[in-house]
């Protein structure tokens, strides 16, 4: 082998594991973001509309949700007739920003959204929430930054930009596992910061195990928070060592999830759906 080869090699084996290095550094900065925010006043009206045609679903399952106080919104909220008219125009894919002029039953949307901006939304509502949200951020990260093993392990979803939003409306908390999206109810949030870091990191844990997991074992509402609860509970130990189980979880989970099964959870989970069979409906 000649001089020039040699070199050639020598300095192939440096730099590619240069390049290696500094590609799994770029991966791990990008999964460690996490941006805490307040919703736009645009947002908080579609997540106000969005809140009162999930009622149903909240009720069905005992959980409490927030809408606004304003008369018209409460008059919306408390009627079958405006929760459905309200969730065709969401199946419908109908925005307010396009056809104002769209009547839910007899309230034109524009005028809805007149009454929101005008008499309802204020950035004052969040800071407080804010602030203290953005005080928990150092434990939240230190959450986000085990999802990588969990990755690894079975495919936990990670998303390379997380968002914890602050909200007015809706369930203590909520996700999209589609966006990395957190929404926190502004209302719930308590001065000691305990109650923000645990409900945020159970619902980061959510938006993991959405797909590979619990829709792709069909696990149903409160088989799926027995779920969440364990890993929170198990996994999550030192950064929620008051963590409370849900009482309404699915326990057949109990003899199938410990601290060993989590590193494995497909297999854990076939194993209780070979005891519980789904039903053929999705």
């Amino acid at each position: 082998m000649n001089y020039k080869n040699r070199s050639i090699i020598i300095l192939i084996l440096i730099v590619l594991p240069i390049l290696y290095f500094n590609t799994l550094s770029c991966h791990k900065k990008e999964t460690l973001e996490v941006i805490i925010r307040s919703q736009t006043k645009k947002e908080a009206f579609e997540s106000l509309i969005w809140t009162i045609s999930r009622i149903p679903f909240y009720q069905e399952h005992g959980y409490q949700a927030s809408v606004s106080s304003h008369e018209t919104f409460q008059k919306l909220a408390r009627s079958d007739v405006y929760i459905k008219a309200i969730q065709n125009i969401i199946k419908a894919d109908i925005y307010v920003e396009t056809e104002p002029d769209i009547y839910i039953h007899d309230i034109q949307y524009g005028e809805l959204k007149r009454i929101f901006d005008s008499e309802v939304y204020s950035e004052k509502d969040y800071e407080e929430g804010l602030k203290i949200l953005r005080d928990e951020k150092t434990t939240i990260m230190r959450a986000v930054e085990r999802f990588s093993e969990l990755n690894v392990l079975w495919d936990f979803k990670v998303f390379p930009q997380y968002e914890v939003i602050l909200t007015m409306y809706g369930p203590q908390g909520s996700y999209s596992y589609k966006r990395g999206e957190v929404f926190i109810l502004a209302s719930k949030i308590e001065s000691s910061g305990e109650w923000v870091r645990l409900v945020v990191i159970h619902e980061l844990v959510h938006i993991g195990v959405e797909e590979n997991i619990v829709k792709y074992y069909k696990l149903k509402q409160w088989e799926k928070e027995r779920l969440v609860d364990f890993i929170c509970s198990i996994y999550f130990k030192d950064l929620l060592p008051n963590y409370p189980m849900q009482s309404k979880g699915d326990k057949r989970l109990d003899e199938f999830i410990n601290i060993d099964t989590i590193q494995m959870l497909p297999q854990a989970i076939e194993k209780y759906i070979k005891k519980y069979p789904r039903s053929n409906q999705s």
